[in-house]
């Protein structure tokens, strides 16, 4: 199937979210492993939503807002420390590029 960027990325961090949270200390796996599951579940749900609705503002505001969650529990876990140096900029770069598709088609839907 011939996905949309937005789409690949959103499911790459849904991915992402439930590997990360498998791998941190049991500690700290029952409150922010879970949030940054529920912010990528979140985050995917608004895009398949905002794809299939006529007007995907709603939508995508509501994926926006998953997507600064999950920057926060992102940035929570660097400074826990609970993903090493290479695995957090993988993470970001993951972020930061599906921030950008985001924002690009708001752009385009405002207009």
């Amino acid at each position: 199937m011939n996905e949309s960027p937005l789409f690949s990325r959103a499911y790459d961090l849904l991915r992402e979210a439930c590997k990360q949270s498998e791998r941190m200390p049991r500690s700290r796996r029952a409150v922010l492993g879970r949030r940054m599951e529920e912010a990528a579940f979140d985050f995917h749900e608004a895009i398949t939503s905002a794809t299939q609705a006529q007007s995907p503002l709603d939508s995508l505001r509501v994926a926006d807002v998953a997507l600064a969650r999950w920057r926060v529990c992102l940035r929570l876990g660097v400074d826990l420390g609970l993903f090493s140096e290479g695995r957090a900029t993988e993470l970001m770069t993951l972020t930061a590029e599906a921030g950008r598709l985001l924002g690009g088609w708001r752009k385009k839907l405002a207009r």
